[in-house]
């Protein structure tokens, strides 16, 4: 003998279950992304700040001109045909050194 009332109550009971846990798991996931993950990006972000403003006032390293590096076989199509298309003469040298600029 079978009982369908039986069955369709268990699946009821199951599946409230079952949400009440989905809610439950999105609410801590909820809390979780607000106590720990905003705070821990703006604790990088601060870290990240500071060692750039330290970074700026360090003095700028000495050239050494590796054979391996900044081999150009053939000129760039831009500009003076020496440096890359995104290039910061603060930070990247030419292949016979650092260009000579004011420092701010």
């Amino acid at each position: 003998m079978k009982f369908p009332h039986v069955s369709s109550k268990i699946c009821l009971l199951h599946c409230g279950l079952l949400l009440l846990i989905h809610v439950h798991v999105a609410k801590t996931w909820k809390i979780l992304s607000f106590v720990v993950a905003l705070p821990g990006v703006a604790v990088c972000m601060l870290n990240m700040y500071l060692r750039a403003q330290q970074h700026q006032h360090e003095s700028s390293r000495s050239f050494v001109p590796y054979s391996h590096l900044r081999i150009r076989s053939k000129r760039f199509p831009w500009g003076d045909g020496s440096k890359t298309l995104f290039h910061n003469p603060h930070v990247n040298a030419l292949p016979d050194g650092y260009e000579q600029h004011d420092n701010h």
